[in-house]
């Protein structure tokens, strides 16, 4: 008996996510340069986790095609964005566009919606390994 692997569909979207100040918190230029500096400390870390990773049709829903190295513990993650007024930000861009942010809350249970759809965080353990989208 043979099990033959049918090739994802492939897309012209990919997935892009960006740790950002959080926009509705207004902070003192002190703060602003910490923010920077612990942005960049993230980005240095996780380098794969902020670099596009392209999207897959799976029954309707869009997938990061590639896993994420495990590199940055979400609790980490959500230690940052609380202490420094963070939001993680992710986009699909191509042929669907899509943006939505993570509070922090919203990190630790793995979902945000969008107007356009939901975003959701596939988890092994304490890290994010997968980003998918479901338009509505």
């Amino acid at each position: 008996m043979s099990f033959v692997r049918t090739p994802l569909p492939e897309s012209d979207a990919h997935f892009l996510l960006e740790m950002v100040p959080n926009p509705e918190v207004r902070v003192t230029e002190q703060q602003s340069v910490a923010q920077q500096e612990v942005i960049d400390q993230i980005h240095a870390a996780g380098k794969d986790l902020f670099a596009p990773n392209a999207a897959v049709d799976v029954n309707g829903k869009s997938k990061s095609r590639h896993l994420y190295n495990r590199t940055v513990k979400m609790t980490d993650l959500v230690d940052a964005m609380n202490q420094y007024d963070l939001v993680l930000r992710a986009h699909l861009k191509g042929d669907t566009n899509a943006c939505a942010q993570f509070l922090p809350t919203q990190l630790a249970e793995g979902n945000s919606e969008s107007p356009t759809g939901a975003f959701s965080l596939g988890m092994r353990g304490n890290y994010l390994v997968s980003l998918d989208f479901e338009a509505r």
